[in-house]
């Protein structure tokens, strides 16, 4: 379950091997035809608002772009997490992770490394949207706190967990539990719950209107 990892890195086109994540182009693809499809055919996840919300436009079109290709991995039972983010122009930029192969990071290190990193360009005012997923091992409120922890073993895996942050201020978790192996895995409505931010927690950096001659 433990991905390896060094440095995070751009990866535009979902599919890449984590271990050789490498900046290319834009991949539109369908998870299964491996054929274009345009915004509109893309295939829409079906959410549950447990709080009265709706997604932001460009958190649902990064989920929809992202889900299928989580649920593809799923299917290859590959476990690693998942990360997107979305810039002002509405281009969805895939994350990963390269590997030197002399460092393991559990999920909950990835998961901080992918909101660290993910700050970081919210801050500069380089990113509006945000999404992270993994797979979890359930719900847990028996704090009087809603956690959402990753599951360490394939056998504790239950539910795709998102977390969605968008630079107007919304920030949700997205909980998907499934039923199944392989080919037929059953993917259950998914429930928006509200979250504390961490992505986009700090303001942008304005950039100065002028500049030294």
């Amino acid at each position: 379950m433990a991905p390896s990892a060094q440095d995070l890195m751009p990866c535009r086109r979902y599919g890449c091997d984590r271990q050789n994540a490498a900046k290319t182009g834009q991949s539109r693809r369908g998870a299964k035809s491996g054929q274009m499809r345009s915004v509109s055919e893309r295939p829409r996840c079906k959410l549950k608002n447990s709080l009265h919300m709706s997604l932001h436009t460009q958190l649902e079109e990064l989920l929809n772009r992202v889900m299928p290709v989580v649920k593809q991995f799923h299917s290859k039972a590959m476990y690693a997490p998942h990360a997107a983010t979305m810039d002002s122009a509405g281009d969805v930029t895939g994350r990963a992770f390269t590997s030197d192969g002399t460092s393991n990071l559990t999920v909950g290190q990835s998961l901080v490394h992918f909101e660290s990193g993910f700050a970081e360009l919210a801050r500069k005012n380089e990113i509006h949207a945000s999404g992270i997923f993994y797979h979890g091992a359930g719900m847990n409120s028996s704090s009087g706190v809603l956690e959402l922890p990753p599951a360490e073993t394939e056998g504790e895996c239950v539910a795709v967990v998102g977390l969605l942050e968008h630079i107007s201020g919304q920030s949700v978790y997205l909980y998907i539990p499934y039923s199944g192996e392989r080919d037929a895995i059953e993917y259950a409505t998914g429930k928006l719950i509200a979250k504390p931010q961490k992505v986009f927690a700090v303001a942008p950096t304005q950039q100065p209107w002028w500049k030294i001659w």
